[in-house]
C-alpha cells in the first residue's frame, strides 16, 4: 500500500507540476476555467483507472504527454478519452508507454493541424492503419514529419491530409516497403506534384501519349489530391507497357519518388507483379521488399492506392474493437488488478502522514549524527 501510494503521489505531483500555470498572468475567470479543465482531466483519469486495464497513474501520464501539444481544454474535452481508447486496441507488439502515446497523438494533431473536435476521428483512422498493416507508431511518426510538410504546400491539412497519408502508408506497407525508405519515397513523390505542369510538358516533348488536365483537380485554388491519384491510377492502368508506365511515373514524381509511385499506382495483380519486378531490376527496392510485396499479392491482397484505401475502410472502427477487448478475461483481470493498485494507493495515503513525519525526524537525526562525526 505504501509503495503504491509512493508511486501514485509522485505521478500526481508530476501531473500537478506539468499543468501548473502562472496565476498572475491570467484573468481570474480564465484561471478558474483552466483549473476546471485540469480537475476534469483528473476525473477522467480516475474513471478510466477503475474502468479499464491500467491504473490512474497510466492515464495521468497519458494526459501529461498530450499536454505538450494540446490545451487543457482539448485534453479534457476528448483528447484523453481518445488516447486511452487507442491504447486499448493497439496490437500487443504495438503497445507504447502512456506518456509517449500521449506525445505521439499531440504531435500528429499538430503536424496535420487537426481540430480538437476531429481528434477521435484521427485516432480511429490511426488504429485502422495500424491494425490493417502492422506499421509501427515510430514509423508513422517518422514518415509523418517528412510527408505532412509537403502536403501543406498544397493547402492539404486536417483530416483530409491525415487520411491521404494513411492511405499512402498503407500502400507502401502492403508493398513491403517501410521505415525511412518509405518516408523518403513518399516525400519525393508528393514534392513532385508541385512540378506536374513541367513534367507533363516533358512527356509531350518525348512523344509519350499521356494527357492529364490538371485544372480539373483544383478546387478553390487547392489540389484535390485523392481525385488526382484515382484518375492517375485509372489512366495508367490502360497503358500496357510497364517500361512506359515507369517512364511516366519517373517523369512525374522523380527517380526517388518512383519507388512509391511504382507500387501505389499499380492496381491490378498483373501490374503490381510487373511493377515490383521492374523496381527490383532498377534497384529501387530490395530483394526482401520484393518478396514481402509478392507475398501480399499471393495472399490475394492487391497493391495500389485505391485498393489500399478500400483495405482501410474495411477495418473495424475503434468502438467495435474496444467493446471486444474490454470483454476478454485478461483485460477484465487487468482492470481488477489496476483497481486494486488504485485502492492500495488510497490506503497507503492514509498511512503516509505519520510515516512522512517519522522519516523527516529520522533524516534530521541522521544529519545531526553526520555533522557530529564530521
Amino acid at each position: 500500500s505504501v509503495l503504491a501510494y509512493s508511486d501514485a503521489s509522485q505521478t500526481d505531483a508530476t501531473f500537478t507540476s506539468t499543468f501548473m500555470v502562472n496565476k498572475k498572468a491570467m484573468t481570474p475567470q480564465a484561471y478558474k476555467q483552466y483549473e476546471a479543465y485540469v480537475k476534469k482531466i483528473r476525473q477522467i483519469a480516475t474513471k478510466y483507472g477503475y474502468k479499464y486495464p491500467g491504473t490512474i497513474d497510466d492515464y495521468l501520464k497519458a494526459a501529461m504527454g498530450l499536454k505538450y501539444g494540446l490545451s487543457a481544454k482539448s485534453i479534457a474535452d476528448g483528447g484523453l478519452k481518445a488516447t486511452v481508447e487507442l491504447s486499448m486496441v493497439l496490437p500487443p507488439n504495438q503497445q507504447v508507454d502512456p506518456y509517449q502515446l500521449g506525445q505521439y497523438i499531440a504531435q500528429l494533431k499538430n503536424a496535420y493541424q487537426i481540430s480538437s473536435k476531429n481528434l477521435p476521428e484521427m485516432v480511429n483512422r490511426l488504429q485502422k492503419l495500424i491494425n490493417a498493416t502492422g506499421i509501427s507508431m515510430q514509423d508513422i511518426m517518422r514518415i509523418t514529419g517528412q510527408v505532412g510538410t509537403e502536403l501543406g504546400q498544397f493547402g492539404i491539412k486536417g483530416m483530409q491530409g491525415f487520411n491521404i497519408v494513411s492511405v499512402l502508408l498503407a500502400g507502401m506497407q502492403r508493398a513491403g516497403i517501410d521505415g525511412p525508405r518509405a518516408g523518403i519515397a513518399l516525400r519525393e513523390m508528393i514534392a513532385g506534384i508541385g512540378n506536374l505542369h513541367n513534367a507533363l510538358q516533358t512527356l509531350r516533348r518525348e512523344h509519350i501519349k499521356f494527357h492529364l488536365d490538371l485544372n480539373k483537380f483544383y478546387k478553390n485554388g487547392h489540389l484535390e489530391l485523392l481525385q488526382f491519384f484515382n484518375t492517375l491510377e485509372e489512366k495508367l492502368s490502360k497503358i500496357k507497357s510497364m517500361s512506359t508506365r515507369m517512364q511516366i511515373l519517373s517523369t512525374l514524381f522523380g527517380p526517388r519518388g518512383l519507388t512509391a509511385a511504382g507500387v501505389l499506382f499499380a492496381g491490378s495483380k498483373k501490374h503490381a507483379e510487373e511493377a515490383l519486378q521492374t523496381l527490383l531490376r532498377m534497384h529501387k527496392i530490395t530483394q526482401q521488399e520484393y518478396e514481402k510485396g509478392m507475398e501480399t499479392i499471393g495472399r490475394g491482397g492487391a497493391l495500389g492506392f485505391i485498393n489500399s484505401e478500400e483495405a482501410l475502410e474495411k477495418q473495424a472502427n475503434i468502438q467495435q474493437r474496444l467493446k471486444l477487448m474490454l470483454g476478454t478475461f485478461q483485460n477484465r483481470f487487468k482492470a481488477l488488478t489496476g483497481t486494486i493498485v488504485n485502492l492500495s494507493a488510497q490506503i497507503g495515503g492514509l498511512m503516509a502522514p505519520p510515516l512522512i513525519f517519522a522519516m523527516k525526524k529520522l533524516n534530521e537525526f541522521l544529519s545531526l549524527v553526520h555533522t557530529f562525526i564530521a
